[in-house]
């Protein structure tokens, strides 16, 4: 056998050995196994409260968030989200109203479809929110809020670009809610604003339903890109939409387009 033949095929294979396990290593760093990120978000919020009256109230909001995400065979994600606004109508000079959001997620998701540069993963995902509003100007006696728990079903699709980016679309819709709203005619002038008070408000009038009573609509765009082997960066666009309503209190409405920006720790 001729050695001056052979020595160009090893080099040659091993630099494609080395290709082939640069590019694995590559592939890994795009998922690693655990991911934390802490966030802030602004944006435009809409919201009718119709045991008020149906005039819209809109103000800009601002957020912060909080991400621990767990990859392995599945995706488990928890997130929480604090989100606090001013709103007010076209009729007010100043916005003396409060909308404060709390919210509280759960996924798991299984791999559904895994390619050489993109991930589709899809399952089930536990929702607590808590959405409260106090409008002085048109009845400063009582609390209005729209909370929920939900179950809903919910998709992930990452797609990582060569220069080590990765694009994450997210969607949720809710399938079972446990919600609650206030009667449209309280039978009291005033609530009780003491803690207890509020925490039994907050969680009376528990209605069972589906999308018929509670929609909860969420979607999300997101690009992440490396700064260093273990930390990354997000730009990324959100929109969340719910309605609520039930046997005792009229419609409830709300929107939310945002912007956000998150810092990673991979």
């Amino acid at each position: 056998m001729n050695i001056k033949l052979i020595r160009p095929g090893l080099f040659c294979l091993i630099v494609l050995l080395s290709q082939a396990s640069i590019k694995a290593q590559v592939q890994e760093s795009m998922t690693p196994s655990k991911i934390k990120s802490f966030g802030l978000s602004g944006g435009l919020l809409q919201l009718k409260e119709e045991n008020l009256h149906p005039k819209v109230h809109s103000a800009l909001a601002a957020g912060l968030n909080y991400q621990s995400i767990k990859w392995g065979n599945s995706l488990r994600l928890f997130r929480l989200d604090l989100g606090y606004a001013r709103p007010k109508t076209y009729l007010e000079a100043v916005g003396y109203s409060v909308n404060a959001r709390i919210q509280a997620q759960y996924q798991y998701l299984r791999m559904i479809k895994k390619a050489k540069h993109w991930r589709y993963l899809s399952g089930a995902q536990a929702l607590a929110s808590y959405q409260i509003n106090y409008y002085p100007n048109w009845d400063d006696s009582h609390l209005y809020w729209a909370n929920q728990f939900n179950l809903a079903w919910a998709n992930r699709l990452y797609y990582f670009t060569e220069s080590k980016g990765s694009w994450i679309v997210s969607s949720s819709l809710n399938v079972l809610s446990l919600h609650s709203r206030p009667e449209a005619l309280r039978q009291y002038k005033i609530d009780d604003l003491s803690a207890s008070g509020i925490l039994s408000a907050l969680h009376s009038n528990m209605n069972l339903g589906s999308l018929n009573r509670n929609l909860n609509l969420s979607l999300a765009c997101e690009y992440r890109f490396k700064l260093t082997a273990k930390h990354a960066q997000s730009i990324g666009y959100s929109y969340s939409y719910q309605r609520s309503e039930s046997d005792i209190s009229r419609l409830f409405q709300s929107s939310v387009h945002s912007l956000s920006y998150n810092f990673y720790f991979l």
